[in-house]
């Protein structure tokens, strides 16, 4: 079962600590006999990850004899602990095929380009193996401690405390878990655009692959190491229920546990929105396909840059029968369609800043007529839930989501993003040129101003400005002025 391994650098992972997870085909195993609760071989199968699921139980694998010694809040607490246990080795042998079905063979099968394959596996795939590494040293250890009395563990703690206490476990999960949706994106974007990964990560494709995927989807793999720590705390703290308060395990252990396994999903999922808006951002540069500069810059390159949401939705008026991919940054509302050539975008609608957007949900669905192929190979009409998308509060174009849920959720982010980027705007601006109509007309139109200035004449406050279509003078906090035009200048007075 063990299996000698070099131990890493000082400082890394045990590797020597960890095992070698059996993966039986489930369809070869069978229940145990009545004789083999009579002795161990059901704790040895259990080890050896040959059980069958109906036998993955405490008083399965204890004899009737051994369990009568123990009352019903400690057999209670036996089996709390044997699910532990148990839900630690799935977890470990579900990250193993998952390499092993998908990862590997992904490397040979040649369904992606040989300079993309490396991006692609460290973008969906991250640090899963690091993540394994440490979760087979703890399931050796846990079941050196279940094989001194399998009939009753006084405690695991000890174990959990070790593994999770350890700075590179946590480390290694904060990766982790703020690259899950970066994973679940770049995932989603290659089965999308490319048939050949779509019918390899297939539940059918996989499992002929490796039968112990048992049907069990990508993004469920991909989930399973994010969700992990969360399991984990819902276990001990249901164990810590069965536990008496006077057991050792309830003087800090358990309270640490349960305390450390939270702040690390915590510290995960905040950085995972920073990087995810980051690798977002990236994907969005290196996707486009000629960039029309004269629609506006989108400043792509400034050092804060973010994307703030994005998806697939349909274009309903002016009625088309293509599917936009809308991008909202924190400046722009991008339009953007697959272009076929390589997976690369093109920008097919002027941009909209966010100082003039807004969207509003419709109040009746719109009937959309989309092809559905079913079982019986028939084409249905289903509906879609449209919203509005505005310039400047005129009507810009309207969309279609694929449920309510999803039109809220883009107005709601769109208007979130419009908000933060008045505040940003506002609490960076050196002079207000909302007073003087000439500017703030130009300004709607993406008019740049290229220099401005505040001055004072006769003991009246005036503001100045020029921009790439003339230079503009008005009073400062006074809407009322009338505007000249000459040849070489505008003022306002």
């Amino acid at each position: 079962m063990l299996r000698a391994r070099d131990a890493l650098s000082e400082g890394e992972i045990p590797r020597s600590q960890s095992i070698n997870i059996n993966l039986p085909d489930p369809k070869t195993l069978e229940l145990l006999n009545p004789e083999d609760l009579e002795s161990s071989i059901g704790l040895q199968k259990f080890q050896e990850n040959q059980l069958h699921r109906d036998d993955r139980y405490w008083h399965r694998i204890v004899p009737e004899s051994a369990q009568q010694k123990v009352n019903k809040r400690e057999q209670a607490r036996q089996q709390e602990i044997f699910e532990i246990i148990s839900s630690e080795q799935l977890y470990v042998s579900d990250l193993e095929v998952w390499l092993k079905a998908y990862r590997d063979p992904l490397r040979t099968e040649g369904i992606i380009a040989s300079h993309a394959l490396d991006p692609l596996i460290r973008d969906i795939f991250a640090n899963i193996e690091e993540i394994k590494i440490h979760h087979e040293v703890l399931l050796n250890a846990l079941f050196k401690t279940q094989k001194r009395n399998f009939h009753e563990v006084y405690s695991v703690m000890d174990e959990l405390l070790d593994a999770i206490s350890n700075e590179e476990f946590q480390k290694a999960y904060v990766k982790y878990i703020s690259n899950m949706d970066t994973a679940l994106a770049r995932h989603s974007r290659e089965k999308h655009e490319n048939p050949g990964y779509a019918a390899f990560i297939s539940p059918e494709a996989a499992t002929a692959r490796h039968p112990y995927v048992q049907r069990m989807g990508f993004s469920s793999f991909i989930q399973r190491a994010g969700r992990r720590l969360g399991q984990l705390k819902l276990l001990v703290e249901q164990l810590s229920k069965s536990t008496d308060l006077l057991h050792p395990d309830h003087q800090g252990s358990i309270e640490m546990v349960v305390d450390m396994l939270h702040r690390t999903v915590m510290k995960g999922q905040a950085d995972g929105q920073a990087s995810a808006e980051e690798i977002a951002l990236r994907s969005f540069r290196e996707s486009l396909e000629n960039h029309p500069w004269d629609f506006a810059d989108l400043g792509l390159a400034h050092a804060h840059r973010v994307v703030k949401f994005e998806g697939r939705l349909t274009q309903v008026y002016p009625p088309s029968n293509s599917t936009l991919y809308i991008v909202l940054l924190d400046n722009y509302l991008v339009f953007t369609q697959l272009s076929g050539h390589e997976h690369k975008r093109r920008i097919i609608y002027k941009p909209i800043p966010l100082e003039l957007l807004d969207a509003e949900l419709e109040t009746a669905p719109l009937r959309s007529r989309i092809r559905v192929t079913s079982m019986l190979s028939r084409s249905d009409d289903i509906d879609t839930i449209p919203f509005s998308i505005k310039r400047d509060g005129e009507i810009a174009m309207q969309v279609g989501a694929q449920s309510k849920g999803l039109a809220e959720k883009w107005i709601r982010n769109i208007k979130e993003a419009v908000l933060l980027r008045k505040l940003d705007v506002d609490g960076n601006k050196l002079l207000d040129f909302s007073s003087i109509p000439s500017i703030s007309y130009l300004m709607t139109n993406q008019v740049t101003i290229m220099a401005a200035c505040s001055f004072t004449l006769n003991g009246t406050p005036y503001v100045a400005g020029a921009t790439t279509t003339g230079v503009f003078i008005g009073q400062k906090n006074d809407s009322t002025g009338k505007t000249m035009k000459t040849d070489s200048y505008s003022a306002t007075y």
